[in-house]
């Protein structure tokens, strides 16, 4: 069972009160009880200091038994009191060590001597007489003292019980108003600030720890609120920069694709271009209608290649949707064709061995494709070659990543290999860096391979690399795997 703060102060300020207040009747009691016996002692020793001289008288007249006589005629007038007369002589064990501490006339001691289940207190006091030294013995019932000490034990009982409940009361009414409330609302609040809700703050009106801890935590709130606001808008605004950047780079390498794509326009046209003159000068209409075809195939080219250049330039929002990689990697290639063959390479693309699938953004991963190929055409040398092709990888095999990283599951890689002059580790390990290129000025903008690397991270993958000097560069996107 849990207890709030509040049950737990007034237990605790309550089990320090019925301490104190427990243990003050008890010495309370205690001293009490001394206090009773002395008074008794003192009112018997007042009673033989009484008795001595009309004791001592009558021994002298009457002798012994006159003496002890005149005693009982004393003592015949109460019952709580028993009186007697003994000699040193006959005393025995405590009773004589006790008269022996006795040097003047009436010296006196007490003590209580229980007989049976009767408790009494006897006081000795030393009488001085002509004949035989002795003691005069005054017993007297403690009856009295038990039924003053009963009474004493109850009013501190009830003393105790009152205390305790007006304690009980106070310490809750305190410890729920000053402790409890405030506790409640601030356990309330840190509740609300797991949940994400930084509204509503503490007001307490005390001026305690409490009320500088509400303040505390009312200050950090709003400081948490502002800094989440200049977050997001920070946020906003890094996003915005990064696909601007992203744009800039396709239409960067749009450029670059204007000259392959000028050379890829050149033939239709002429072709479109003679087969209209063959049309003014053709004869029949068979001839005219093939001339015609011919040219409509051309024109059908030609838009398809300016249908893909605007597809790829254009900025589109994200779409992750299934589709095959082996259509992606078919699709760049063919529209890097042209500016790999103005160049002298050869653009090598493998059929894909089963269904390589994934979710991913195709215009993205276009782009991703597009700088990887082109890198690897810019590092090729004429009459070299770029290796392109795609697989699915076993579950757990796609490790390796630049710091460490891995796809748990099953997942695709493509691989762009080329066969140019490599990278230095130097340079191998800094080619994902933004506006870190190695090309001559002019010639590349160094964010192509830091946007890929963004890309394929965000679409839960990685991109591994391995070079050397005059071995090439093999460049692999893994990216996760739909199910079959």
């Amino acid at each position: 069972m849990q207890l709030n703060i509040t049950t737990k102060f007034t237990m605790s300020i309550l089990a320090i009160v019925l301490l104190v207040l427990s243990g003050s009747a008890v010495v309370s009691v205690a001293r009490e009880r001394r206090l009773f016996e002395r008074d008794m002692a003192h009112d018997a020793q007042a009673l033989a200091a009484t008795l001595a001289t009309p004791f001592s008288e009558a021994w002298q007249c009457k002798g012994e038994p006159g003496a002890l006589s005149f005693l009982a005629s004393a003592a015949s007038n109460t019952t709580e009191l028993s009186i007697s007369w003994s000699a040193f002589d006959a005393l025995r064990g405590f009773w004589a060590t006790a008269a022996a501490r006795l040097q003047r006339p009436f010296d006196s001691t007490s003590f209580v001597m229980k007989t049976g289940e009767v408790e009494s207190l006897v006081t000795i006091v030393s009488i001085p007489l002509p004949g035989p030294k002795g003691v005069m013995v005054i017993q007297e019932s403690t009856a009295n003292e038990r039924i003053y000490l009963r009474q004493s034990i109850r009013n501190h009982l009830i003393g105790l019980g009152l205390l305790m409940m007006l304690a009980g009361l106070g310490t809750w009414y305190v410890g729920s108003h000053f402790v409890g409330r405030p506790m409640h609302l601030l356990l309330r609040k840190t509740e609300r600030i797991g949940q994400n809700d930084l509204s509503g703050p503490v007001v307490l009106k005390q001026q305690d720890e409490l009320r500088a801890l509400a303040d505390s935590l009312n200050d950090l709130c709003q400081g948490l609120d502002r800094s989440r606001t200049q977050l997001k808008q920070e946020t906003e605004a890094r996003l915005a920069a990064v696909d601007q950047m992203r744009h800039s780079e396709r239409l960067a390498t749009v450029g670059l694709l204007a000259s392959g794509v000028a050379h890829e326009m050149g033939t239709p046209l002429n072709v479109v271009l003679g087969r209209a003159s063959m049309v003014l000068e053709a004869k029949s209409p068979d001839q005219i209608a093939a001339h015609v075809k011919v040219i409509e195939r051309q024109v059908t080219r030609m838009a398809e290649i300016i249908r893909g250049l605007l597809d790829f330039s254009r900025s589109a929002p994200w779409k992750r949707i299934p589709t095959s990689a082996h259509d992606i990697v078919k699709s760049v290639a063919r529209m890097l064709g042209p500016l790999a063959q103005t160049a002298g390479i050869q653009i090598a693309l493998d059929e894909p061995q089963g269904n390589v699938t994934l979710v991913a953004d195709r215009g993205q991963l276009e782009q991703v494709l597009s700088n990887l190929i082109m890198n690897a055409v810019q590092a090729g040398h004429r009459g070299g070659q770029v290796h392109v092709w795609c697989e699915r990888v076993a579950e757990g095999a796609a490790k390796g990543g630049p710091s460490g990283e891995t796809i748990a599951g099953k997942a695709v890689a493509i691989h762009v290999d080329d066969d140019g002059q490599g990278m230095h580790d130097e340079v191998r390990a800094r080619i994902f860096e933004p506006f870190f290129t190695t090309k001559n000025v002019g010639a590349g903008t160094g964010l192509g391979l830091s946007v890929s690397h963004g890309i394929i991270q965000e679409h839960g993958g990685f991109i591994s690399v391995q070079s050397s000097p005059g071995s090439g560069s093999q460049f692999c996107v893994y990216l996760p795997a739909t199910a079959e």
